[in-house]
């Protein structure tokens, strides 16, 4: 009766966050969760990720937009967005379900705590680490049951546990090497039934020849590998220091104490008290090396609360999940969580659930993209192309035109590939692009610089509502656009000049 109570309270509970996941469903603007919804529909469009187009992250994320639009079939970008969302709130509350049958009514602590807190480090959004941590909880679950508390698995747990490996991997590089020690752990626990590995194996490498037809390996090794290691790394900004990635879940009981603060100080403390446990119970060693694997989630990616707090994501998770076990067998620690559950509630009530005008949210975030799209759209013909310096993804899907060029986001560290640099300089030189938008090229880059010049030169700049646009027409294909074309474009307040 009791199981039946907690799963109808998760039930209830997914509901509610349901309504949050709608509330926040045109909310802060993301620019790797746009190239992750344009790089899902580009695949609709027939184009192979990694060969035609150039990404820096995992493939998932990307076929995760892919099934998103697939299903929703949107028809304008308010509900594009909307729907994208709105199946990031879907595929978590299936994980959240799972581990309520795989690890039992205690898990439902987690999923009131993580799915709360996550609100504070963007893990709503369609992101590597959204898609990453769910199933990467699965698997720490999994782990220490056998690993740690030398339970049995069943041959389903197995299988789940390699399809949640295989989700991991082509999720988020930076976790190869814990899905790599997880294996490890596993197949450890499972060396007097060695026959059992195929169930923990099979999966992941069924999956992994599936994904191979969609995608080219070596294309993937090459933009998520190489060339994240080769130019990505040295050029985007300061290092990580490995000494503060280690202590900073430490930093967490020095002030200020936002909410998401007090959880993890909070949760260092039971693992503080989980060690002592742990040791008493002749585990120590074992616990050291799943806390061990809990760190390397964070592997050189953050070493502060407030850079790139969605990075935090997979270790906030595990650490959280590996808590729930131990918590098992201490009622003082379920009476504190029940309590931090509370005060989650209360301090993050006003911004989970105070209602949201979502018409002002998308115009504040979406509405350039939407304009610039539409002008273009009407004054496109069936080969023209358009180009959105240094980056505006969405716009490609409101126009429904193609890229010239491989890349979707010119950052900086992308003039350090000299394939993809001498394209976009021959482009302009030999066959400029129909239209651009200028996002805001900067000069100090000298290929942006050259762009610049060309759209001074080259290009007639719109005006939008009385002033400079950031729609740039190739003149020559100016004089090709007809009366009606303008009759519509002054309807949306595009002119020519003032």
């Amino acid at each position: 009766m009791r199981k039946l109570l907690v799963f109808i309270a998760l039930l209830l509970f997914l509901a509610l966050m349901g309504y949050v996941a709608y509330n926040f469903s045109q909310s802060e603007r993301f620019g790797d969760e746009t190239a992750h919804f344009i790089g899902g529909h580009f695949i609709l469009q027939g184009k192979r990720i990694y060969q035609d187009l150039q990404f820096n992250h995992q493939p998932l994320p990307y076929f995760f937009s892919t099934i998103s639009e697939f299903i929703a079939n949107p028809k304008n970008l308010y509900l594009f967005i909307a729907r994208q969302r709105e199946t990031v709130f879907v595929y978590a509350a299936v994980w959240n379900v799972l581990y309520y049958f795989a690890f039992g009514p205690i898990f439902f602590l987690f999923t009131v705590l993580f799915e709360i807190i996550k609100y504070f480090f963007q893990g709503y959004k369609v992101l590597n680490e959204t898609i990453a941590v769910y199933p990467l909880v699965y698997m720490f679950g999994v782990v220490v049951d056998t690993f740690l508390f030398k339970k049995k698995t069943s041959r389903l747990s197995l299988i789940l546990f390699s399809v949640a490996s295989f989700v991991v991997t082509f999720s988020l590089l930076p976790l190869w090497i814990v899905v790599v020690l997880f294996y490890g752990m596993l197949l450890y626990s499972l060396r007097k039934n060695p026959r059992s590995w195929k169930y923990a194996l099979l999966p992941f490498f069924v999956l992994t020849v599936i994904l191979s037809y969609f995608v080219s390996f070596p294309h993937l090794l090459k933009e998520t590998v190489i060339n994240n290691f080769v130019y990505f790394l040295p050029n985007s900004g300061g290092k990580i220091s490995f000494l503060r990635m280690i202590l900073l879940p430490f930093a967490s009981f020095f002030p200020p104490y936002p909410p998401q603060k007090i959880l993890i100080a909070v949760l260092m403390v039971f693992s503080i008290l989980s060690c002592v446990s742990a040791f008493k119970k002749r585990l120590l060693s074992k616990y050291a090396l799943v806390l061990l694997t809990i760190a390397l989630t964070n592997f050189f990616r953050v070493d502060d609360y407030s850079f790139s707090n969605f990075h935090l994501l997979p270790w906030l998770g595990a650490l959280m999940a590996v808590e729930m076990f131990w918590i098992k067998t201490a009622k003082l620690k379920i009476i504190l969580v029940s309590i931090l559950v509370v005060f989650l509630f209360v301090a993050n009530g006003p911004r989970l659930f105070s209602k949201k005008n979502l018409a002002t949210e998308y115009f504040i975030n979406y509405s350039e993209s939407e304009s610039y799209g539409n002008a273009m759209r009407i004054m496109k013909h069936p080969r023209d192309r358009m180009l959105a310096l240094p980056n505006d993804t969405l716009v490609y899907w409101v126009a429904e035109m193609d890229i010239p060029t491989h890349v979707l986001e010119y950052y900086p560290w992308i003039y350090h590939i000299p394939e993809y640099r001498d394209e976009l300089i021959t482009l302009f030189k030999k066959n400029p692009p129909e239209f651009v938008i200028n996002t805001g090229l900067d000069p100090i880059h000298k290929e942006e610089e050259y762009i610049l010049s060309i759209l001074e030169t080259q290009y007639q700049n719109l005006y939008h509502t009385g002033s400079p646009s950031r729609l740039y027409v190739l003149k020559k294909r100016l004089n090709t656009i007809s009366d009606e074309q303008w009759l519509k474009l002054k309807e949306m307040l595009y002119s020519k000049s003032l």
